[in-house]
């Protein structure tokens, strides 16, 4: 019987050892994981738990084989060494998975870890007075120590229950919040955390017989495993599962825009339904994956400098457009990031539509509708640009302009459409004859441009001559040949002039030199300039007018549709003592010839202010528009020149608008950068003549501005062009849509100030709202009203 009893207790010891050893085993790869994962909430804490385990196990395996009272002793020492670090980092493993607490405070770990200070030595010391073990029975051969509990045991064993309780708890609360696919398996770690709990009651309350033996590490070793599965299969760890209520609270599931959230590694935490529809997949598939096999373009996209991208989604009816933005989550740590997600399929298809729009317009403001050629905006862009670059270029500047001979008599003949298609056929025949490098444009009617950089009079004569080749070739007009002619001028730069007018009127007295002469192509010549000379004095005689007081102000006023006066343009007009009264147009391209358009615009400034001031002295609230041109915008003084005006008379800036053309801005490259600081300071800033220059939109994108001139070409036509009228009232939407003011210049008409009024334009000018008088009393349409005709 006792033999029996001795192989059964034999045999169980066996057993136990074998599990021990096992859980040994176990520990080092959970060890290995853990300790893999430090970086990460709860990865270092795991690690040493599994190492505490580690111990306990293997003392334990020390001490049932054992037969030496003196390691058996050692044992206990190690075992309970091994017990206070197991429960310690099991309760801040789950703490800091479950996320910030008041449980994860460095005041709290540091009381947590206070009493294992104490039991070690008690173990050690377990002889001494009884506090940790009453009585410690260490058997003479192999098999386990069994003891009598003292008091520090109870005390001890409340800080361990407290701790793996405390901890489970934490963990709990957070992992029971995870979405269901998280949850499932994560109470099934709740369950292994607290089996070796359970198993440790029942070996410590005698609850069964086992033999004197302690399952509890054993048990802890499954505990682990099932954690280590979570980590590595759920990545709980990973998750960071504070972050989870992120995407499930009640807003972000309603949200029409797509919510996901990511760990840290990279991997889909959770998302909303609209981000798994957005995406086109299943919520469930997508969690634990990684972000990258789900978001298209996560690989390529760089945080920090771009968190913005877009990415195609195949959809039931088409391609969607879906643009992604990265940002942090959780602060400073930053253990996650959300992605949001937007369809802006539609927003793309307008944008992609206004731009093909404002693409077309923009080709249609710089080329002949007719020939397809550039006309004379585009022309002029790249002559400045030419002339620009002349000092570094190697060779002139060559401008030649073609007029037919004979197409007045055709049009007579055949009809206008019979012109127009002969300057069809022509444009690419010009554009042939001129070679590759050339740019041909038509400025209007029958006259034709032909413009050549790094050229000289050689290359220049010779295109000219192949240009008036192309005419021995007949036409063909209503099956009949009809055979034309041509005369060409051409003029170079810098030998004829260094700007673009100068050397447009060269080429043109050219051409008209070889039309009179009839010698086909001419190259200038000044004895064959009949008006320079007059230019020259005119010039003289402007700069002696900018001093003497010939130059006066009238003043056109500009009304709501109402007809209440809100300013007033000033337009400089010329007191010629022989010549009488001249308008801009008769003086202004010669002061812009010269040097004398600032000073010609300071001249302006100082007599509009001042007679501002004396106006709003009596009548307050009128606003007064000065032009300014592209010289002006070039002169890095001309902030402190408005500035300096306005002091002088005592204005505030809101009364002053300076109007600029895109035209002007585009010439002057620094324009904008000025006009910003002068806007800064209060003064209203114009686009005048807008639709009409070189960018629209690339002016507006540059600058922000108070208010929009229309043009008068465009709203002159409202009144019998249907076009024209659509025009003018995209407009005036484009205006308000960027927060300005809109203006519609040339308004000579009720029905025109009717039908703007019906657009919804802010303020009307125009002949029909008053005509431009010397005094800024008599331009306040006293005498009209807007509801009369």
């Amino acid at each position: 019987m006792n033999d029996a009893v001795v192989s059964a207790g034999g045999a169980a010891n066996n057993l136990v050892v074998g599990a021990l050893v096992t859980s040994v085993l176990v520990a080092g790869v959970l060890m290995s994981i853990g300790w893999r994962r430090r970086h990460l909430d709860g990865g270092r804490a795991f690690a040493l738990m599994a190492f505490g385990a580690a111990i306990w196990a293997g003392a334990n395996a020390v001490q049932i084989v054992s037969d030496s009272h003196l390691i058996k002793h050692l044992t206990v020492d190690v075992a309970y060494f091994g017990v206070c670090i197991v429960a310690f980092f099991l309760w801040r493993c789950m703490t800091q998975v479950a996320g910030p607490s008041r449980l994860t405070s460095k005041w709290v770990v540091r009381a947590a870890a206070l009493p294992p200070l104490i039991t070690v030595p008690l173990v050690i010391t377990s002889d001494w007075h009884g506090l940790m073990f009453a009585d410690l029975r260490i058997p003479d051969g192999v098999g386990p120590v069994t003891s009598t509990v003292g008091p520090w045991f109870i005390v001890h064993a409340v800080w361990g229950y407290g701790l793996i309780v405390g901890g489970v708890a934490a963990f709990s609360q957070s992992v029971l919040r995870a979405p269901r696919h998280y949850r499932r398996l994560a109470i099934l770690m709740i369950a292994a955390v607290t089996l070796p709990l359970l198993v440790n009651v029942m070996a410590i309350g005698s609850i069964s017989d086992l033999g004197g033996h302690d399952p509890t590490p054993i048990a802890l070793i499954f505990s682990a495993v099932a954690m280590a599965w979570g980590v590595v299969r759920l990545r709980l760890i990973d998750a960071h599962l504070g972050l989870v209520p992120i995407a499930r609270s009640v807003v972000v599931e309603s949200m029409r825009d797509g919510v996901v959230v990511v760990d840290r590694t990279g991997r889909v935490l959770d998302m909303n339904p609209a981000g798994a529809q957005l995406l086109g997949t299943d919520l469930d598939d997508a969690l634990g994956e990684p972000v990258a096999g789900v978001i298209p373009g996560w690989n390529a996209i760089d945080a920090a400098a771009q968190p913005t991208w877009e990415f195609p989604v195949a959809a039931s009816g088409g391609t969607l457009t879906v643009e992604a933005t990265l940002g942090a989550l959780g602060g400073r740590d930053e253990p996650g990031q959300l992605i949001m997600l937007r369809d802006v399929t539609i927003r793309r298809a307008a944008e992609q539509a206004l731009t093909e729009s404002a693409a077309r317009n923009l080709h249609q403001s710089r080329h002949d509708p007719l020939t397809g050629l550039p006309n004379r905006v585009l022309l002029f862009e790249e002559l400045r640009t030419a002339l620009h670059n002349l000092p570094t270029s190697r060779g002139s500047v060559a401008l030649l302009i073609l007029d037919l001979d004979g197409f007045k008599d055709l049009n007579d003949t055949f009809g206008h459409r019979s012109g127009d298609e002969v300057l069809r056929e022509l444009a690419p025949r010009l554009g042939q004859a001129a070679g590759t490098r050339a740019c041909v444009a038509r400025l209007a009617g029958d006259e034709f441009a032909v413009l050549v950089a790094d050229s000289d009079a050689d290359e220049a004569m010779a295109i000219a001559e192949r240009i008036v080749a192309i005419f021995r070739t007949p036409f063909l007009v209503d099956e009949t040949e009809v055979t034309l002619g041509g005369s060409v001028g051409v003029a170079l730069a810098p030998q004829h002039s260094t700007d673009a007018d100068g050397l447009v009127h060269a080429a043109d007295v050219a051409m008209y030199h070889a039309k009179r002469t009839a010698s086909r192509a001419t190259i200038y010549a000044s004895d064959a300039d009949e008006r320079r000379p007059d230019r020259l004095i005119l010039r003289q005689e402007l700069r002696k007018a900018l001093v003497s007081g010939e130059i006066g102000l009238h003043y056109q006023p500009q009304v709501t549709p109402s007809g209440e006066m809100v300013g007033v343009e000033a337009l400089a007009r010329w007191h010629h003592p022989t010549r009488g009264l001249l308008e801009p147009s008769e003086f202004l391209s010669i002061s812009e010839e010269g040097d004398l358009m600032c000073e010609l615009t300071d001249v302006v400034l100082e007599l509009s202010l001042a007679y501002a001031a004396r106006w709003n002295a009596h009548e307050s609230g009128i606003r007064i528009a000065v032009n300014l041109s592209a010289q002006d915008l070039r002169d890095p003084g001309l902030a402190q020149r408005i500035a300096t005006a306005l002091e002088r008379h005592g204005q505030p800036a809101e009364t002053l608008t300076l109007e600029v053309t895109e035209n002007a801005l585009v010439l002057a490259r620094d324009g904008a950068r000025q006009l910003e600081r002068i806007r800064a300071a209060g003064v209203r800033i114009s686009l005048d003549d807008f639709g009409t220059g070189f960018g629209p939109l690339a002016s507006l994108r540059q600058l922000a501005v108070d208010e929009l001139k229309i043009d008068r070409s465009f709203v002159s036509a409202i009144d019998n062009d249907l076009r024209a009228e659509a025009l003018v009232g995209g407009l005036i939407r484009l205006g308000h849509d960027l927060d300005a003011v809109v203006v519609a210049e040339g308004v000579e008409t009720k029905a025109c100030a009717d039908r703007l009024s019906d657009m919804g334009c802010d303020y009307l000018q125009g002949y029909f709202i008053g005509k431009p008088r010397p005094d800024m009393a008599l331009a306040r349409p006293l005498a009209r009203e807007l509801g009369a005709d």
